[in-house]
């Protein structure tokens, strides 16, 4: 199990993960009932279950985080359980797996803003951009309806001109 610093692990859960459980509005999670299947699994087991639906209280959050890591420490064997730091990078977590060491770097996958950046483009490609494209696509309509009234006019004048020319 990770060793986290347990103010630092609030607020981090807080401003992405916690975040983003409430962000889609209900329009995406009815177009997209896998979204909102997920949404509402990680709602009951997370939220619900684990910290009582009172996740928004810091103190009583982290008290369940630190009891948490408490019982995994207690129940877990010691030499089935490695306590890591994700700074420590891959060597203590190959050495607990008794694998080779990787030539790749060790990855962040996690940074906080890192996330906060996906979260804040999955918000806007979920929210803010179908509303650009129905303008988009209403200001296209509007220009074509225009176009074409205006074509008919146009021919509707010419054929005018050529019945009195004749």
């Amino acid at each position: 199990h990770t060793v986290r610093d347990p103010e630092r692990w609030y607020d981090s859960t807080a401003e992405t993960i916690y975040r983003a459980t409430n962000s889609f509005p209900p329009w995406v999670l009815t177009l997209f009932p896998m979204l909102g299947r997920f949404a509402d699994l990680q709602e009951r087991l997370i939220w619900e279950r684990i910290f009582n639906g009172r996740f928004s209280d810091r103190s009583y959050a982290i008290d369940i985080f630190n009891q948490y890591t408490n019982e995994v420490r207690q129940h877990v064997p010691p030499e089935k359980l490695l306590v890591f730091q994700v700074k420590e990078g891959w060597e203590p977590l190959c050495a607990f797996l008794d694998v080779p060491l990787p030539d790749l770097p060790f990855p962040h996958v996690n940074d906080r803003e890192v996330m906060r950046r996906r979260l804040k483009m999955t918000r806007f490609v979920f929210t803010k951009l179908p509303l650009i494209l129905a303008g988009l696509l209403g200001l296209l309509g509007l220009w074509y309806w225009r176009h074409r009234n205006k074509s008919k006019d146009v021919a509707m004048n010419e054929g005018r001109d050529v019945a009195i020319n004749e």
